[in-house]
Parts: structure tokens; sequence; C-alpha cells
């Protein structure tokens, strides 16, 4: 299949008349394209670099900051019978890098995050949704934070797709260097009803379950809303 990129690139400078005390440049670039090689399978990619430097005009001061952004992200699409499938991956990777002597007071960053999407939609009405998300954040010398969600939903469109249901239930787990953990069921259901043309009513209900190692973080909160729209053509 083609292979399409596109990419960018640019350079910036202030304090050309040295009217202030200090200069700060910018060079950044990004890079990213796709390859689809079948109906069935695809994949795209982003590359992204930012570089800051910041350096005072009596040379007291100087900081140098590069920042590294990459992205892939497969695609799946099938059929079994009526069912269309859609599966997507989102695998990212930034790294923030201070390279000055001087900087030292400013920490390295390294993040990862995975997000996993799948949807599967039938002739009735019927969908189903389920999102399961991985994070991982290293903050240089502190040590490294992990947070893990999943999103499994369902909808479902009654009265000939005027009202639309939609039930989820989120589970979210995090940890981080100091041995402090966290926890949450957050099951949510929303109903909402075509009440005309360009007008819409809708009920959401949700219930959040929050636990927490350290005392007085766990709690339990209820949240209903009603929300009306109209748009006016």
């Amino acid at each position: 299949g083609p292979l399409p990129g596109q990419g960018m690139g640019g350079w910036r400078r202030n304090n050309l008349q040295h009217a202030l005390s200090a200069t700060t440049t910018q060079a950044i670039y990004n890079l990213g394209g796709a390859w689809q090689p079948t109906p069935v399978f695809g994949v795209g990619w982003q590359i992204a670099n930012n570089v800051n430097n910041h350096r005072a005009d009596d040379d007291t001061s100087s900081i140098r900051n590069v920042t590294g952004a990459y992205s892939v992200t497969p695609h799946l699409v099938w059929r079994t019978g009526s069912v269309q499938h859609v599966l997507v991956l989102v695998g990212s990777y930034q790294r923030s890098q201070n390279t000055s002597p001087l900087s030292v007071g400013l920490i390295n960053t390294a993040t990862g995050a995975a997000v996993l999407t799948y949807t599967g939609a039938f002739p009735s009405g019927l969908s189903l949704v389920t999102t399961a998300t991985y994070t991982n954040v290293n903050l240089d010398t502190l040590g490294t934070t992990a947070i893990t969600t999943v999103a499994p939903g369902v909808s479902y469109a009654f009265f000939n797709r005027a009202l639309q249901t939609t039930v989820q239930a989120q589970y979210m787990h995090a940890s981080d260097p100091g041995g402090v953990s966290e926890g949450e069921w957050f099951p949510s259901v929303q109903l909402a009803y075509a009440v005309a043309p360009g007008q819409s009513v809708v009920l959401r209900s949700t219930l959040r379950h929050h636990t927490g190692t350290l005392p007085g973080t766990s709690f339990d909160e209820r949240v209903a809303t009603l929300q009306y729209s109209a748009s006016l053509r």
C-alpha cells in the first residue's frame, strides 16, 4: 500500500535587540506517516523533537531542555457476519531531559503509555466498547508511578434509535514509589432521548467508589445530572 507522510520543522529566537535579560531559542521538528497495506490492517506513526535553550545574557544561568515524543498506532478492522469490529492500539513514549549542567534543579521525566480500544457494532443498534490504558511515569531519581485503567461499556438504541442507553464500568489502580496505592470503581448509566430534531434530554447517573492506602483517601460519591440541549438552525 502507499506510504503517505508529512513533516515540519522550525527554529525560533527571541531577544534579537538584546532588550531582555535572557535569550530563548527553540528548534522543533515533527514527522509522521501511515501505512495501509490491506483494508483490514493499518498503522500510523509520529516522531517529534523539541529543543529549548534559555540563557541569561550575563551567562549566570542556563537551561537546556530536550523533549522527544514517539508514537505508533496500529489498527485492525474486520467483520464477522453483520458485526463490524475495530481494534486500535496507541503506544507512545515521551522523554524530557535537561542537559545543561546549571539546570540540575529540574528533573528528567520519561512517560510511556499504551491504550487499547475495542469496538463492536451490531446492526440491531447494540455497540460494545472496551478501553484499557496503562501509563508509566518515571521521574528521574524520584521513582516510577504506574496507572492502569479498564473501562468496558455497552450501548443500545431503543424506539427507532430515539433513546440511546449507555452503561459503563471503569476500574482504575495507581501506585507510586512511596508504596501509596489507590483504586477506584466508577460505574455509570446514561440515557439520551431525542425529543425532537436537534433537541435532546440526557440523564446521567454515576457512582464512584475510591479507596487509598493513606488515611482519609477513601470515599464514595454519587452524582446524577439532567441536561437539555437544543441546536438552533
